[in-house]
């Protein structure tokens, strides 16, 4: 027969033991949140983080004077002139590219006259600043797929606009690749945040 003294016993010890290693357990998990890519993948939120910036690579314009960061896992694409770059999330097979998510930058020089009506008021939009200039945030529409930021700099008239591309006909393997619009999101929030003008060269 067994001795009901020896079996609280064990009991208590065996409770004690699984809530200290509980207690260790949940010191060891990381405090990030996690997120979830097509193919149910955990990836923590903080691969998106200023932490990691660090590794991002450099898009410098020299003919426009500016600078911005993006993630080493993405493209870059310059037309023959300088006005129009893409950065962009993709996969290339072959000839054929799938992009996930993109960022157009265009610049092009302004009048004076031009120079003269760009006066931003709180009736024109919502407004943000980008690198100390105010610049104008619109929504996307029919006609403009992605958001738009649009600013004035020294006679140069600048617009970057983010885009997140549809994927429900893409083939089931390239929809595990594409991240969840939402994160996208993110990456575009964290590479607007690191343009800057760069300092004339003497």
């Amino acid at each position: 027969m067994v001795n009901p003294r020896l079996s609280l016993a064990l009991l208590s010890i065996t409770l004690v033991v699984l809530t200290t290693f509980l207690i260790n357990l949940t010191r060891l998990i990381p405090n990030s949140p996690v997120v979830w890519n097509n193919s149910q993948t955990p990836i923590m939120s903080n691969q998106v983080s200023n932490s990691n910036q660090a590794t991002w690579k450099i898009h410098s314009n020299t003919t426009y004077q500016y600078q911005l960061k993006y993630p080493p896992s993405w493209q870059t694409h310059e037309s023959v002139e300088p006005d129009l770059v893409s950065l962009y999330a993709g996969e290339r097979s072959g000839d054929m590219l799938t992009k996930y998510a993109e960022i157009t930058i265009l610049a092009r020089p302004v009048d004076q006259e031009f120079t003269k009506m760009w006066n931003l008021t709180p009736e024109s939009g919502k407004i943000l600043e980008i690198d100390g200039q105010k610049a104008l945030v619109q929504e996307p529409t029919d006609s403009r797929p992605g958001k738009t930021y649009s600013f004035l700099h020294q006679s140069v008239f600048y617009q970057i606009q983010s885009q997140i591309y549809e994927t429900a006909n893409l083939p089931e393997y390239l929809k595990k690749i594409a991240e969840p619009p939402e994160y996208y999101q993110k990456v575009f929030n964290q590479i607007l945040s690191t343009f800057k003008f760069l300092e004339p060269s003497p």
